[in-house]
């Protein structure tokens, strides 16, 4: 791609499917056996993003969480997706926030059974991974290199983690919950590239100065140059088209690649979604109308279109993987 458009950046779409039990989970509300009801996210929202999609002639990769594949409702949705050519990647098992605090068994254990899951539901093996709360650390990188998975996702490399836990922290039940230290990232991720290079466990955070076999591919979320802000959309539904732009804007200009999450609750209006934190900001970050919702998420999509290439993360991994060998 880059010898026939040099200045112009890979566009990688990619979908985080959080269910309303695992946005539910992470802000301290319901229980951990919600996932059996129904859920909107599977309902509408993956159908609005495939339709989507469809309207702009692109494919994206969508990163289910494993337990929501037991649900056979759910499996038939992810199978449908996957055989309209997008990717199924991997976003661990049971969404645990604390995923950045577990031991390197337990991740193990969240990488493998959603591999297993997603496999069973879809018939094809997951090629990359994320973990909740875009936490990277080493046990993260080396269970993805242990399931032999081309791509790791988890890294959001801002220097605002702590800032965006104190801000999640407003909607928590009883306030910060504990076990959200790792969420949005160690500290070295305010250090890290902000484009995709090939990372070694022992030090994540930083390029293989040898890329081996014991390295892997990371591909960072998108932020803004200089003071690495945050730009997915559900921050754009938030602050509004006006900053979005300009935002996305400097991203494409000087990004040689661009990994732009969206998030299943991205497109569902308020009126869709019970359960979820309100107030002030719950209502800015969650409930906002869905017709404006729809129409930012498409604005955000044309921009990127415009702007860049688009590519599947599992296909930009390929590339990248064989020039490393």
């Amino acid at each position: 791609m880059s010898e026939n458009a040099p200045n112009v950046p890979a566009v990688l779409l990619q979908v985080d499917l959080d269910s309303l039990w695992a946005i539910r989970q992470v802000y301290g509300l319901g229980n951990p056996d919600d996932f059996h009801a129904d859920d909107p996210v599977y309902d509408l929202a993956v159908e609005r993003f495939l339709d989507l999609f469809e309207s702009r002639g692109v494919r994206a990769t969508f990163f289910a969480i494993g337990r929501d594949c037991l649900i056979e409702s759910r499996a038939c949705v992810l199978s449908e997706a996957a055989a309209r050519g997008h990717e199924i990647a991997n976003h661990s098992h049971t969404h645990p926030i604390a995923i950045g605090s577990l031991g390197l068994d337990a991740v193990r254990e969240e990488v493998t059974a959603a591999q297993e899951a997603i496999r069973a539901a879809t018939g094809t093996t997951p090629r990359g991974f994320r973990s909740p709360g875009y936490a990277l650390t080493p046990e993260v990188l080396q269970s993805v290199i242990e399931a032999g998975l081309d791509y790791d996702a988890s890294l959001l490399p801002t220097c605002a983690a702590r800032w965006l836990r104190l801000a999640g922290g407003l909607f928590r039940k009883g306030g910060r919950l504990s076990g959200t230290e790792g969420q949005y990232g160690a500290p070295q991720a305010g250090r890290a590239p902000t484009s995709p290079y090939f990372a070694d466990p022992s030090d994540p955070w930083n390029p293989s100065l040898a890329p081996s076999s014991r390295s892997l591919l990371e591909i960072p979320v998108a932020v803004t140059p200089r003071l690495r802000l945050p730009v997915h959309c559900s921050i754009a539904i938030g602050l509004g088209w006006a900053w979005t732009r300009r935002a996305l804007d400097a991203v494409c200009r000087e990004a040689p690649a661009v990994a732009y999450v969206f998030h299943g609750i991205d497109l569902l209006g308020g009126d869709e979604t019970t359960g979820l934190p309100g107030g002030v900001l719950g209502r800015r970050a969650f409930l906002q109308p869905y017709e404006r919702k729809r129409r930012i998420v498409g604005r955000v999509l044309d921009l990127l279109l415009d702007r860049g290439l688009p590519i599947l993360s599992r296909d930009f991994a390929v590339v990248r993987c064989s020039e490393k060998t």
